[in-house]
């Protein structure tokens, strides 16, 4: 069992990588218009390769359509590399999982939000409890950005969510049903919950012995104390995947205190192998092709994909806690998951005006003080003129690459700093 002060300290270490690195905030000046036109360039570091960025853009705002592309080119700084492989930096267009690059964002809002669609890339998503899907991004690797999909509509007492992962390729793809009881044949009353929840990732490597990538459950919740300022509610979630199950019992907790909303969870579970708690989290990404690793009778190092992954019968816990105030929002959490490993997770995200700032920090596989995984990543923008704004962003993460016993998670490096130009009509 790993010591809770290194423990703390490693906590301590990730949130403080939160001061240099983060998730992507969005790239288009503000104007009061709904059309903008932008450029941004400048140097990009990509693993070991210098590059010139350019990065033409068009966004649209409008009650209810909002509508983000950019045609982002790569070239190479380096003249000899850049005539060994070319100017341009083709990786970043190599396969279907790249069309998010030029399809940023597409949102649809219709039937007064009782409808509302998302196309392009996923940040920090949750369904329900999070209890199988808590963080979930598909846009961490540096190599992909796929255009992925999430959907919510709305019927009276009851609301639907769908999510895809990547609308191109084999990935992520379920959705949750949620259902207001107390609201059926008379007016909204949302104290009481019942959902259900069903995942698969129909392209997940696994053994041919291993169980499908299926995880469903259900789950309740009820508020049972309900004021202005605060609102707690116990919930108990029962999941599986094949012969392993997941129970899951915990307490929400929303307090509101003037313009500052803080929401806190603290969860017990019990967990049977082959499921997994949060099993499509903010790691999943990478742990998907390379969650662990083994040696082979040669010595080498084999990757295990998640869906093969092995732990003990155990009971664990996870702690949430978010933070919300005008335009700033951050959330922290830590879990367990068995074999004495520890998770944690941090981000932020702000608005301050003519400055924005999005951070965010992961470390995966914390067992006897060893971190298998850390990510972290942020990037800023500021207004330096009335045209005119400064970028830049950084980045520890992962690329999946081909390997000889599979795909592996290798670690890369992305930095970057440059100068924008918006117009609007």
């Amino acid at each position: 069992m790993i010591r809770l002060r290194r423990l703390l300290r490693l906590g301590a270490w990730a949130l403080f990588a939160l001061a240099a690195f983060g998730p992507l905030s969005p790239r288009a000046a503000r104007a009061a218009t709904p059309l903008i036109g932008y450029l941004e360039a400048g140097p990009e570091l990509v693993g070991q390769e210098w590059f010139a960025s350019l990065a033409p853009g068009l966004s649209y705002e409008s009650e209810i359509v909002s509508l983000h592309l950019e045609a982002p080119l790569r070239l190479r700084m380096n003249p000899r590399l850049a005539a060994e492989r070319g100017a341009l930096r083709t990786a970043d267009f190599d396969e279907l999982s790249d069309a998010g690059r030029v399809l940023r964002k597409l949102d649809l809002t219709l039937a007064e939000r009782r409808v509302v669609i998302h196309l392009g890339e996923l940040a920090h998503e949750s369904l329900g409890h999070g209890t199988i899907l808590s963080g979930y991004a598909n846009s961490l690797d540096p190599a992909r950005l796929p255009v992925g999909a999430l959907a919510r509509v709305v019927a009276g007492a009851m609301a639907l969510d769908l999510i895809c992962s990547d609308l191109l390729a084999p990935g992520l793809l379920g959705g949750s049903l949620t259902l207001e009881p107390l609201s059926l044949g008379k007016e909204l009353n949302d104290r009481l919950h019942l959902a259900s929840t069903a995942l698969f990732d129909r392209g997940a490597p696994a053994s041919p012995a291993s169980a499908p990538v299926l995880v469903y459950g259900v789950g309740m919740d009820v508020a049972a104390y309900r004021s202005q300022m605060l609102t707690v509610a116990p919930y108990l979630d029962a999941n599986g995947r094949g012969n392993g199950f997941g129970l899951h019992a915990g307490l929400l907790a929303d307090l509101r205190l003037g313009p500052v909303e803080l929401s806190a969870k603290g969860e017990w579970r019990r967990s049977k192998t082959p499921y997994q708690p949060e099993y499509f989290d903010v790691g999943y990404l990478y742990e998907r092709f390379d969650a662990e690793r083994f040696l082979d009778a040669d010595g080498a190092s084999v990757p295990v994909p998640k869906a093969d992954q092995a732990f003990p019968t155990a009971n664990g816990w996870r702690g949430e806690l978010r933070a919300r105030a005008s335009a700033m929002s951050a959330a922290v959490s830590a879990s367990t998951r068995g074999r004495g490993l520890y998770h944690l997770s941090a981000m932020v995200d702000a608005d301050f005006g003519h400055f924005d700032l999005a951070m965010s920090a992961a470390v995966r596989g914390l067992e006897d003080g060893r971190a298998e995984k850390v990510f972290v990543a942020a990037e800023a923008r500021t207004r330096v003129g009335g045209y005119f704004y400064v970028w830049a962003h950084g980045g520890q993460l992962y690329t999946v690459a081909a390997a000889a016993a599979g795909a592996i998670a290798e670690p890369i490096t992305q930095l970057g700093l440059g100068l924008g130009a918006a117009l609007s009509p």
